[in-house]
């Protein structure tokens, strides 16, 4: 029996609803950098999921490869001066508090957040998924996302990257709002956002992010955590 298949027959059956738990989510603000620390949750237990969402704010930067012990999820969105990856990790607890350290080709202004989903209440078996979308506006619709597993108790996190200093104006999400602002408008600074729900449904549209002010490129992502 390998890690995984231990850490499932330990984990307990939730009698309710059975919806994976975010328990929080850690921003990590402007770093310029080649090589960018981004920031764990000070809490982390054995058997979490970890959901990295890296944005950098230049067109010209690539991330080389990925960190010892994460897995990309789909392909990195890239739209003018913003490119999004996606990664998550089933963590061993030793991440608490620390930083993990993304590889680039050249210094970037970076912004990260990082979802940590409760141990037990998500799938083992490739338990994220992702639809992306980019483009140009003051309004920025999430893609809608039909994951693999079908209908089920997922949660759904909806996920915004975009130049410059932009502040969210509208969300379309209630639970969970979180954004970095940096103070700085220029095309290559990014600002990250994101929210999330949890809805029994086969597939979900979560809307838009809205912009209080301006037009940017932006990247936006819908994630789905599957449920046990």
């Amino acid at each position: 029996m390998n890690i995984h298949q231990r850490l499932l027959a330990s984990y307990p059956r939730n009698a309710g609803a059975n919806f994976p738990v975010r328990l929080s989510v850690t921003n990590t603000d402007r770093i310029v950098s080649q090589t960018p620390a981004i920031v764990m949750p000070a809490t982390v237990n054995a058997g979490d999921l970890l959901i990295m969402v890296l944005v950098c704010g230049s067109s010209s930067t690539f991330e080389i490869n990925n960190p010892a012990g994460w897995t990309q999820v789909g392909t990195e969105s890239v739209f003018g001066s913003i490119r999004t990856r996606v990664l998550y990790k089933i963590a061993d607890g030793s991440e608490a508090g620390g930083t993990v350290t993304i590889n680039l080709t050249n210094n970037s202004n970076n912004v990260a957040q990082v979802h940590r989903i409760q141990a037990g209440t998500f799938n083992l078996s490739g338990p994220v998924e992702k639809a992306s979308a980019t483009g140009l506006g003051s309004t920025m619709p999430c893609p809608t996302i039909s994951p693999s597993w079908g209908l089920a108790n997922t949660l759904w996190i909806a996920h915004v990257g975009a130049n410059g200093s932009f502040s969210v104006g509208a969300w379309p999400y209630a639970d969970g709002r979180s954004s970095i602002r940096p103070g700085t408008a220029s095309a290559t600074i990014p600002s990250i956002g994101s929210c999330y729900r949890q809805r029994t449904a086969a597939s979900e549209s979560p809307g838009s992010f809205t912009a209080g002010v301006g037009s940017y490129s932006y990247g936006t992502e819908t994630l789905a955590v599957r449920p046990i």
